[in-house]
């Protein structure tokens, strides 16, 4: 662990370890000065594989709650937030819904993580529980249910990298088509990243030369072999994770090959880390895709974001904090959706009446644009709320990421 990363990274996450463990936002019940309290879940990795991510975002949880419930955001209603952390353990996923339950969490949980919302798809929507996941695979909403996700999954966003890679190559100058290579973490993302690209290549022959798919561990720390394997390739899509990816890019680049290192926005909250690890003229040219935008742009959103972040948090912390990644941003844009979609709830149906059936009534037919984005939205049978992308960049001579395409449509 680097020392800026760690400077941030540890007292965030001895903090959320502290109040989880005493259950501090955990009660439900009457609300401070006669509101109603709604308590709301979270199912995230505190501790484990994924935890440098989530723990960012569940700050950025926390602060958008408190910035939301000092702005009487719904008026006569207090926002509480009770989390478990599943340390990315499969044995944890339906406990942690279980447990959120307990806690008073009836009406809506939020899942940072796709493995528990498609564990407890089933049971949400027999308890009429909605499940608000910031990402998913094509499991999750196929059949559409009571999970909605607010970005995309790994394979409608595998379609638009691909997409958009291919028309970047100049079949007629080089008189071939890109090599394409794949070395992905077996984990749910990676695995359906790892589907996709077969598929999309399936689909589109004269588009790609697939040459080599791998996967591996996602502990996995040292890729001699499969950087050998995938050494002659044009373009490598390589692990989202930050450390898996920050090892294999350092690995790939020593090694002296120089294909375009590629890959979707799983990665975007550790560019920091990722940067130190490797090196900048290492991680120069990787290209990705985020929806929630990124700090260097002036977003309604992203302004947002660096308000509530400079609220609650000292300057250097909210500088280390950017500096980190999307992480925190990323937090604030997503569940900024499902909190309107709240506020429209008790708004329809008055806080007496809101259940998880009026959440997901409302869910359903929900729209909103927000200054610098497209419109977002749900539908009867749609559960994926992003609906365009945007295509990024590492440039080391531009001081950091660059957004290099507009918003590019994810059909």
């Amino acid at each position: 662990m680097n020392r800026r990363f760690g400077k941030i990274f540890v007292p965030c996450l001895m903090v959320l370890i502290l109040v989880t463990t005493l259950g501090v936002f955990g009660c439900g019940g009457g609300g401070a000065g006669g509101k109603t309290t709604i308590v709301i879940g979270s199912i995230t990795d505190l501790t484990g594989p994924a935890s440098s991510t989530m723990t960012a975002m569940e700050v950025g949880l926390r602060d958008l709650v408190r910035y939301l419930n000092e702005k009487d955001f719904i008026p006569g209603v207090k926002l509480k937030v009770v989390t478990y952390d599943t340390r990315m353990d499969a044995s944890r996923d339906i406990p942690a819904y279980e447990w959120c339950k307990t806690q008073g969490a009836r009406q809506l949980i939020l899942c940072g993580l796709n493995p528990p919302a498609e564990v407890n798809k089933a049971t949400a929507e027999r308890d009429k529980i909605v499940i608000f996941a910031l990402t998913g695979t094509k499991y999750v909403i196929d059949p559409p249910g009571w999970i909605f996700i607010a970005q995309s999954t790994g394979t409608v966003k595998s379609r638009v990298l691909l997409d958009y890679v291919s028309q970047q190559w100049d079949y007629v100058a080089k008189g071939r088509k890109p090599k394409l290579g794949s070395v992905l973490t077996n984990d749910p993302w990676g695995t359906e990243f790892h589907s996709a690209i077969k598929e999309y290549c399936q689909d589109h022959p004269d588009e790609f030369d697939y040459v080599k798919a791998l996967l591996v561990p996602m502990s996995q720390m040292t890729f001699s072999g499969e950087v050998e394997s995938v050494k002659d390739c044009d373009y490598v899509a390589g692990p989202g994770w930050g450390t898996p990816c920050a090892a294999f890019i350092k690995e790939f680049r020593q090694r002296g090959y120089t294909a375009k290192l590629i890959t979707l926005d799983a990665m975007a909250p550790s560019i920091k880390f990722i940067e130190d690890y490797c090196g900048a003229e290492a991680f120069d040219g990787f290209l990705f895709m985020m929806g929630a935008g990124y700090w260097n742009e002036s977003t309604s959103l992203v302004t947002l974001a660096k308000e509530i972040l400079h609220k609650y948090h000292s300057s250097a912390y909210a500088e280390d904090t950017m500096a980190l990644g999307n992480g925190y941003l990323s937090a604030i844009v997503q569940f900024t959706l499902g909190m309107d979609i709240l506020k429209k709830t008790i708004e329809a149906v008055g806080t007496e009446n809101f259940s998880g059936q009026a959440y997901y009534d409302t869910a359903k037919a929900f729209k909103e644009q927000y200054e610098g984005y497209p419109e977002w939205s749900f539908g009867e049978t749609e559960r994926l709320g992003y609906h365009y992308i945007k295509m990024y960049e590492y440039r080391a001579n531009a001081g950091g990421v660059v957004a290099v395409s507009d918003w590019l449509p994810m059909q």
